[in-house]
């Protein structure tokens, strides 16, 4: 039984600081011991307003990324594209066995087996071997006028030192003597087109001979 000062003493302390245990305080003890369920994760975890910014920024930058390099991919695509077309079109205007008149199948059975023929496709390269014959032909047609201009001077240094060669000469006697002179004989070019008058303008080449 408690005595008087016991309960004065009691008395005097603060109800807020008396010590109370009750069953709502033993829940909240619990409830902060127990371990968190998946539920209550997903609420942790969940993305907090502030940091939407940053993620959108996050994502700009990435799309931007993923466009240039598409971008760039393709540039660098177009550019291989183009120098293989460029390739393929100097290989034929350089190759020895195209001509003016090569047939597209005659060069597709020479070259179909070649890297640089298979890398484009068909209907380019249709496009491109015609502008290929339009080009061999412009550049054969300005050979030949070369070739002629010089077998003319050719024939006429050679002639100019025959002392028997006259204005009666006539061609078929001039290719005779030419057969017998040395540095005709050595002329390649000249003995190519040795029996075609046309080539050499016989009488325009004796004319200057005479003069």
């Amino acid at each position: 039984m408690a005595t008087v000062k016991e309960v004065e003493t009691a008395a005097a302390v603060p109800e807020e600081q008396q010590p109370q245990v009750t069953v709502h305080q033993t829940a909240e003890v619990k409830a902060v011991e127990a371990p968190v369920t998946s539920s209550e994760s997903a609420v942790v975890t969940e993305i907090k307003p502030s940091a939407l910014p940053k993620l959108s920024e996050k994502k700009q930058a990435f799309n931007a990324y993923k466009v240039q390099t598409e971008k760039e991919e393709k540039e660098e695509a177009r550019i291989k594209y183009k120098e293989s077309k460029e390739k393929f079109q100097r290989f034929l205007e350089n190759h020895e066995k195209m001509t003016s008149t090569t047939r597209y199948k005659k060069a597709e059975q020479m070259f179909s087996e070649l890297e640089v023929w298979s890398c484009v496709p068909e209907r380019d390269r249709l496009e491109i071997y015609e502008d290929v014959l339009f080009y061999l032909a412009k550049k054969e047609k300005e050979q030949a006028k070369q070739l002629r201009k010089r077998n003319w001077e050719a024939l006429k240094n050679i002639l100019d030192n025959m002392a028997n060669v006259t204005y009666r000469t006539t061609w078929s006697e001039a290719q005779q003597y030419l057969l017998d002179n040395p540095t005709f004989a050595e002329d390649e070019e000249l003995q190519s087109t040795r029996t075609k008058t046309q080539d050499y303008d016989f009488p325009s080449v004796l004319k200057a001979v005479l003069m």
